[in-house]
């Protein structure tokens, strides 16, 4: 594609529940090294910007996470398929969900929504969007490829538990309307995240990349805490994705 028809590469970066408080500038700080690895005329285009929705579930961020370790437990203890507990429906609404995290959610799903909307709009509609998400920030990066006003150019999941609710929720075993790729990264040791090369759906397999991070030596990082929080600052996940946003957009 010729990057000279690019006016603008918006990159939403949607982070996830946190077990401690987010150190926003480490998200931001991410973006900009994304920016920077990228050739120097994607770079005077790109656009990142961090979407904070902690706000929103307040003092409530230990209970979610919570809630998600307890959930990939109960999903591989009893391999769920098709039903969940009311404790974990608060993660996707609908007919399965019966918390009252449902109405959280969604006021997390609106304000994600509201922000690129506004960001496309003041671009121009010749604007390209690659969103980026982690851990349940992937997965509400996912539903906006289903549910958002602009199409979608490409996705971007790190450490997201994507296959693990992919059965159990209707619509979220679909492929996602994307006009461009879908890169997701998965660092070893990091057990909330999925390998889309395993989903069960083979459009979804044929469609996302999965981009494999070893830790190798860091024993910091061969923890589930230390793999699920690297991604900010791993190298080779940053130069991976500005990789495959030049391959998209690039000369």
């Amino acid at each position: 594609m010729d990057s000279r028809r690019v006016t603008k590469i918006l990159f939403p970066i949607t982070h996830g529940v946190q077990a401690f408080d987010l150190n926003k500038e480490i998200v931001r700080e991410f973006g900009f090294k994304v920016k920077e690895a990228l050739p120097i005329e994607l770079r005077v285009r790109f656009r990142p910007f961090v979407i904070d929705w902690d706000d929103i579930l307040g003092g409530r961020q230990m209970e979610a996470f919570r809630t998600m370790a307890a959930g990939r437990k109960r999903q591989r203890l009893l391999k769920l398929k098709h039903t969940v507990g009311s404790d974990l429906a608060w993660l996707f609404p609908g007919k399965h969900s019966e918390s009252g995290f449902s109405f959280l959610y969604e006021r997390v799903f609106d304000k994600i929504k509201r922000e690129i909307d506004s960001r496309y709009r003041s671009a121009g509609e010749d604007a390209k969007i690659v969103h980026c998400g982690h851990s349940l920030g992937g997965q509400l990066a996912l539903r906006y490829c289903w549910d958002s006003t602009y199409p979608v150019d490409g996705l971007i999941t790190m450490g997201a538990p994507i296959d693990m609710f992919s059965g159990a929720f209707l619509g979220w075993g679909k492929k996602p309307p994307l006009r461009e790729f879908w890169l997701n990264v998965n660092m070893k040791w990091d057990w909330i995240g999925s390998e889309m090369g395993l989903h069960p759906n083979p459009d979804i397999r044929d469609l996302a990349e999965d981009l494999i991070v070893n830790p190798w030596w860091n024993p910091l990082r061969m923890t589930t805490l230390g793999a699920h929080t690297a991604y900010w600052t791993d190298k080779r996940v940053i130069r991976g994705i500005a990789k495959r946003i030049n391959d998209a957009f690039g000369t």
